[in-house]
């Protein structure tokens, strides 16, 4: 029966290839192998679906094609209220039109060079935020009643919030009574004049977390200035602690800055001569030049806000003799060694004739001054962990004339050190970005820190720039993901620190984003003989790209793992599985990946 068979099939195979028709369709058969599709050999990549706030102003698309494509990759819209996009054949095009409250469609498509055409969809989620308007501009003289105030509009959204706040330098002196209510009062200072920019916000509901949109609009505040009523300050009398001519500062109420001629001056009504002011539009002006006899000077003060004028008497006593500044050289002395009991201070020299020195303990318990009438002198009897002060007068007896300067010596009890987080380096959790230090400290000292290494793109990173700590926990907020090294200094100040150290210590700080969602593209399907293609993934905003292999008949080639788009050859038949993977930061585990086929 088998013997049969297979002869039977041997005559009837043979028959069948014979016929011209049949060697016909062998031929177009394998014709087909080598030169017609075998399906999808490029990618597109429309990216990954994101969520924008209805003022971020301009969008752009973000996609992107690989492998062998004959034509494209063009945008269409695919669902949505109709918008405009700029570019269709851009695969960076911007949007024009997307209103808020809104979700958008749209299709990448691109012509394979295999006849096929591939298409991936990305969805444009368009969060609603009303527009700040903080009102039109303000100009008032000062109020410290509440009568002035501002509006802003009323959040339209669901879920949203305004609030008041000040941007730079207040220099209408303004105080906001009810920040988070979108009509407030304000106080204006009556000695400040200028303007003070009023930033009226309003922030949207979380649509992720960590995430809102927001909205300002800023109204400008000009405070005209002026104070009443209108004061030239206390009547003064100077000292004969002069020998030719004296001077003084002046204490008169604030008259503006001139801000619609609203303003003060200075003028010389009587005296024995004519003084000089260092700013006669100052209230706050120097007056020099007064010999002994009695002046009168009269503050003016012009303007809508503030009129009026007023005089003060300055009285100067006759004239006897300079009398010498006193000082003291070191001005301050820190000893961190228990051992060290003395110490020498160096007054500065009498000028004129008829002075005299003297040396006071004045603080502290009780030490010896070796010579008490010498401008140089020797402290004994010191002793930790104490504090002394000194002080050198240099007296003329006959003017009855003095000058005063001090100094502190200071012992530091402890070593100086500080320690960070209990020596223990920081990871912040995934999406964390201000981190809190926690420090201890000992001895005496100032602690200030610097953030001396971290990632490349990071604006934070300078090793010279040593600030203040404040109080523990320092507080950073770190900009990009990555570990930074940040030093922290305590050191005591002081013209003299014998036996000092300065207490250093470095902490590591990782920080770790949530990274962009991950898009590996469409699939692709090679035709015969074809060993090598494209890879595009999708653009990334927050952290770092890698392709990888996870599955294949062989290990192929990935050109250049690190971009968003690369090469990849040495392949031979079978399914290929890729995958591209997002990571920003260890903390935030898994990373975003997706894979594709080839």
């Amino acid at each position: 029966m088998f013997e049969y068979s297979y002869k039977h099939h041997k005559i009837l195979m043979k028959k069948i290839l014979n016929k011209p028709s049949f060697r016909i369709y062998l031929l177009l058969l394998l014709f087909g192998c080598f030169y017609s599709a075998s399906g999808q050999n490029c990618s597109v990549n429309a990216g990954i679906n994101e969520t924008i706030c209805e003022n971020d102003g301009s969008f752009a698309l973000s996609g992107s094609a690989a492998g062998l494509v004959q034509s494209g990759p063009v945008w269409s819209q695919i669902s949505g209220p109709s918008v405009i996009i700029d570019d269709p054949n851009n695969p960076s095009s911007g949007l024009t039109g997307l209103l808020g409250g809104n979700v958008y469609g749209f299709r990448l498509s691109a012509d394979c060079t295999d006849g096929s055409t591939q298409f991936q969809d990305v969805e444009i989620t368009v969060e609603p935020i009303t527009i700040a308007d903080a009102g039109a501009d303000l100009e008032s003289c000062p109020d410290s009643s509440g009568a002035i105030s501002v509006t802003g509009n009323l959040p339209a959204n669901p879920g949203e919030t305004g609030f008041w706040s000040i941007a730079g330098a207040n220099g209408a002196g303004v105080t906001i009574n009810s920040p988070t209510s979108p009509t407030t009062t304000l106080n204006l200072s009556a000695t400040s004049a200028g303007a003070t920019s009023l930033v009226w916000t309003i922030t949207g509901a979380d649509y992720a977390p960590g995430s809102n949109c927001e909205s300002e609009d800023t109204v400008l505040i000009t405070n005209i200035g002026g104070q009443e009523p209108v004061s030239a300050g206390s009547d003064q009398s100077l000292d004969n602690c002069y020998t030719v001519t004296q001077a003084t500062r002046l204490n008169a109420s604030f008259g503006g800055n001139n801000i619609n001629g609203q303003n003060g001056s200075w003028s010389f009504v009587s005296g024995p001569s004519t003084p000089s002011f260092s700013d006669s539009s100052s209230n706050n002006s120097n007056v020099s030049g007064l010999i002994e006899g009695t002046y009168v000077l009269r503050w003016s003060v012009v303007g809508p806000c503030a009129s009026g004028q007023d005089t003060m008497t300055i009285t100067v006593d006759e004239a006897t003799q300079d009398i010498s500044g006193a000082s003291i050289q070191p001005g301050n002395i820190r000893y961190c060694d228990p051992s060290i009991t003395t110490a020498t201070l160096v007054g500065s020299q009498p000028q004129f004739s008829g002075e005299t020195v003297q040396w006071n303990q004045t603080g502290g318990p009780a030490a010896s001054i070796l010579n008490n009438t010498n401008s140089t002198t020797q402290i004994t009897g010191l002793s930790s962990p104490n504090t002394y002060t000194f002080t050198y007068t240099i007296t003329n007896a006959t003017t009855g004339c003095s000058d005063t300067a001090s100094s502190t010596i200071r012992y530091s009890i402890d070593p100086i050190s500080i320690t960070a987080n209990g020596g223990v380096d920081i990871v912040a959790t995934c999406g964390q970005t201000e981190v809190d230090i926690p420090f201890i400290t000992t001895g005496d000292g100032d602690n200030t820190y610097a953030i001396v290494s971290g990632p490349s793109t990071s604006a934070l990173v300078n090793p010279s720039n040593y600030q203040s700590t404040g109080s523990t926990p320092l507080s950073i907020d770190f900009d990009v993901e990555g570990t930074y090294t940040i030093a922290l200094r305590r050191a005591v100040s002081g013209s003299v620190q014998t036996g000092c150290d300065i207490g250093t210590d470095d902490i590591n700080v990782t920080i770790s984003l949530v990274p962009t969602g991950s898009n590996a593209g469409t699939p692709q399907t090679l035709g015969c003989n074809v060993a090598s293609t494209s890879l595009g993934g999708n653009a990334i905003t927050t952290g770092n790209s890698l392709w990888t292999q996870l599955s294949g008949p062989n290990t192929a080639t990935i050109d250049s793992p690190f971009t968003r788009s690369t090469g990849v050859s040495g392949l031979i038949s079978g399914e290929y599985i890729f995958q591209y993977s997002i990571t920003a930061g260890n903390a935030c585990t898994p990373p975003a990946e997706s894979s594709v086929s080839v």
